[in-house]
């Protein structure tokens, strides 16, 4: 019922995702917080990017044991040498490899490849997924950073790790839409949520036989009617990792089978 909605904003200002994930008012933080322990290792990367107070400004998730995926405006932040933890372990970074097509804030191409200088050893990479039937998926997400509800939108930042789950409401061919229904809507999910403002560049993913693919690279958001992020009716983008598969190989040489 809101697919008109996304398709009229999807060509207006997008915000970026740079805060943890914002869930229901009405449910106990814990359930977000257990949540995200169950999510893979993979997924819950520390790019080790804050903000000028201290805030998270990034996600990523290794994909191969090289190769991280964040949104490109996220890995323009980090440069040859930075050190990324994974597994609790630090691996410096060789170099990012941004999508030749992102041209800065509000591109509709923010995806980058990070490539490390080491193999990461002790963490499984998640796979992608490649089908095309994303809408109406469940999807798990994981971030860091801010945290607050869909009634008061972002209200501070401690660094845990917090976990929700969504439905894909509309895709396109660069993008996946996913919508932050309020406790009364109907078809809102128990733990329902959106990335926040530090949650940019996290997966998006959909469990198939007990594995979590990388669906979607959050980017950013936008509140049809400008209520500020975070709050409920805000629409979250990600870039559609279907779409991305060739740009990926070629660029890793990697074969990334689905």
């Amino acid at each position: 019922m809101h697919t008109a909605t996304a398709l009229t904003v999807i060509g207006t200002a997008i915000l970026a995702a740079s805060a943890s994930v914002i869930t229901r008012h009405d449910v106990p933080e814990a359930k977000h917080l257990e949540l995200a322990q169950a999510m893979p290792e993979a997924a819950r990367i520390d790019l080790n990017l804050r903000a000028p107070k201290g805030a998270t400004n990034g996600c990523g998730t290794l994909i191969h044991e090289s190769w991280v995926l964040t949104a490109a405006h996220v890995a323009r932040q980090i440069k040859p040498g930075h050190a990324i933890t994974i597994g609790g372990e630090d691996y410096a970074v060789a170099r990012t490899i941004p999508h030749p097509e992102f041209e800065g804030p509000q591109s509709m191409h923010d995806i980058a490849l990070v490539q490390l200088e080491t193999p990461v050893e002790g963490v499984e990479p998640l796979g992608l997924y490649h089908d095309r039937d994303e809408t109406e998926h469940l999807v798990y997400f994981v971030g860091t950073g801010d945290f607050g509800n869909g009634k008061r939108g972002p209200t501070g930042f401690d660094a845990k790790n917090r976990a929700a789950t969504n439905r894909i409401t509309e895709a396109n061919d660069l993008h996946l839409i996913m919508r932050f229904d309020a406790p009364d809507e109907e078809g809102v999910e128990a733990l329902e949520g959106v990335p926040g403002p530090g949650d940019s560049g996290n997966a998006i993913m959909i469990k198939r036989g007990g594995a979590y693919l990388v669906a979607g690279v959050s980017f950013g958001a936008d509140h049809p009617n400008g209520a500020g992020p975070g709050r409920y009716g805000t629409l979250d983008y990600a870039v559609r990792v279907s779409s991305m598969i060739d740009w990926i190989r070629d660029e890793t040489g990697e074969a990334f089978e689905g």
